[in-house]
């Protein structure tokens, strides 16, 4: 091949676009990717969702005096979602939608409460409770949000069961709730 001006241009042109995609074909394959330490944990997150796959289960026990069930998936797609219905009353119960996502790289539980005929409880966006520490079979989320009633919602498993506490303030009072559930036929 004779090389001029014209096909230098188009090597340098043909060259360069290759390098672009190949930078960016490197970039997209590991965009997902986040850099792990021991256990799993991410660099930004001491754990990952998948790492709170104890939590998945059917939960079944009391909570305020009365009736919970809560039940929660495994972990898909880097997610985790859970359903709770507390109270024996039909007019009377709370159904808590839940949600476990990494958000930054930190595993974060989203909730929302409803009443009867899924009438929201609150409005804006869900709360969020960012997850702080993690062990083998027990972890706890916090939120910064000050005006919710809770402000720590701590998981621990043993065998087939869930402890949760609920530890926040009531009109500034230091305030715990503790919910011991059952897994339901042993699942």
């Amino acid at each position: 091949m004779i090389w001029n001006k014209k096909t230098r241009r188009l090597g340098i042109r043909t060259g360069l676009t290759a390098m672009i995609v190949a930078v960016a074909s490197a970039a997209w394959v590991h965009a997902g990717d986040e850099p792990s330490t021991a256990g799993g944990a991410t660099e930004k997150g001491i754990a990952t969702v998948e790492d709170l796959a104890w939590i998945a289960g059917d939960w079944h026990g009391e909570i305020f005096g009365g009736p919970i069930q809560e039940m929660w998936s495994s972990p898909m797609g880097g997610s985790m979602t859970g359903l709770s219905r507390m109270g024996a009353d039909a007019k009377k119960t709370v159904y808590e939608s839940l949600l476990i996502e990494a958000t930054d790289g930190v595993p974060t539980m989203y909730l929302r409460h409803f009443g009867p005929k899924l009438k929201a409880r609150e409005g804006g966006d869900a709360m969020a409770y960012s997850l702080v520490s993690h062990k083998s079979k027990s972890a706890v989320f916090k939120t910064q949000d000050t005006k919710l009633g809770f402000q720590e919602i701590s998981y621990q498993r043993e065998g087939d069961v869930l402890t949760v506490k609920l530890i926040g303030q009531r009109q500034g009072k230091p305030m715990t709730v503790t919910s011991t559930m059952k897994l339901a036929n042993g699942r």
